[in-house]
């Protein structure tokens, strides 16, 4: 029995320490509807790419994590989300909520981001150019 409770203080202190997410892993939960896509034209050599996504949520289902996947000078984001407990109260509409992430080097000279959500044609997405702007 001291071997169980152990190992269960454990594992929530780590939980505690990480930083614990509804989800198990990055791509996990329903995908949410992203209506809107702010992003800079040019970030400075090393910088990281600071972005906005406008997500919705409603019904029972909440933000939770923004999950990026690369592919070439292609970064895709999806916007993650849990189902609340559908005991508890749920929204009967939908709310926009503006979410920042950080698109982190390194990154190539020019790479497009992408917002990807199953049967959103056309896909919203974003130019970036790794350099500095002439004046």
């Amino acid at each position: 029995m001291a071997r169980v409770w152990s190992g269960t203080v454990a594992i929530a202190g780590v939980c505690v320490i990480a930083g614990c997410r509804h989800s198990t892993a990055p791509n996990e939960g329903p995908v949410l509807e992203v209506t809107k896509l702010e992003a800079p034209s040019v970030i400075g050599p090393g910088q990281s790419a600071a972005v906005t996504l406008m997500v919705g949520e409603g019904g029972c289902t909440v933000f939770d994590h923004i999950a990026e996947s690369r592919s070439g000078s292609k970064v895709v984001l999806r916007a993650i989300g849990h189902n609340l407990n559908p005991a508890g109260y749920c929204l009967d509409y939908l709310k926009l909520s503006p979410r920042a992430y950080e698109i982190k080097p390194p990154l190539p000279s020019r790479f497009t981001v992408v917002i990807s959500e199953p049967g959103i044609i056309p896909e919203l997405s974003a130019d970036v150019q790794v350099g500095f702007t002439i004046q």
